[in-house]
């Protein structure tokens, strides 16, 4: 009789010590959940208080790129010093508030060449596409991961 009480003590034991881990697994496991959920709340807010500057990051780099691009392919007269009072406007101004260190170091050097009194438009042209770039990568870090796949796309320059 002693071996029978002793086996259900056991057995009672080994239950209650089931009950406890399961009851730990599962609170751990609702924990972890609510732990999922705040981290993704907080990605979302994260994510919609940075919206207004990604939005004008894009506008501006955006003009950047356009305005770059087209300096070099416009013919010397009022359209293109319109162009090249645009490029250093968006450079000392707006783009400034926006850009990151690739973007700044890539306008740096499309500036430079454009002060030059016979400026390159071949030389212009491959730093407009620098700029591009660098514009590019900046938003593919920040904003939109799936724009590293339009370069793969993209048929070689001409």
């Amino acid at each position: 009789m002693k071996i029978e009480l002793v086996v259900a003590t056991i057995a009672g034991i080994v239950a209650v010590v089931r009950a406890l881990i399961a009851n730990m697994a599962q609170t751990s496991a609702a924990k972890s959940q609510a732990d999922v959920a705040l981290l993704q709340l907080a990605a979302q807010q994260a994510h919609e208080r940075q919206k207004p500057f990604i939005e004008a990051q894009m506008k501006y780099y955006i003009e950047a790129t356009e305005t770059a691009a087209q300096i070099p392919r416009t013919a010397p007269g009022a359209a293109r010093e319109v162009l090249v009072k645009r490029f250093w406007q968006l450079y000392w101004g707006a783009l400034a508030l926006v850009e990151d260190d690739n973007v700044a170091r890539a306008m740096v050097a499309y500036g430079a060449e454009l002060k030059q009194p016979q400026a390159s438009s071949a030389t212009l042209e491959g730093l407009a596409l620098k700029v591009a770039h660098a514009c590019r990568d900046s938003l593919k870090r920040l904003w939109v991961p799936e724009i590293g796949s339009i370069q793969s796309q993209r048929p070689a320059a001409q």
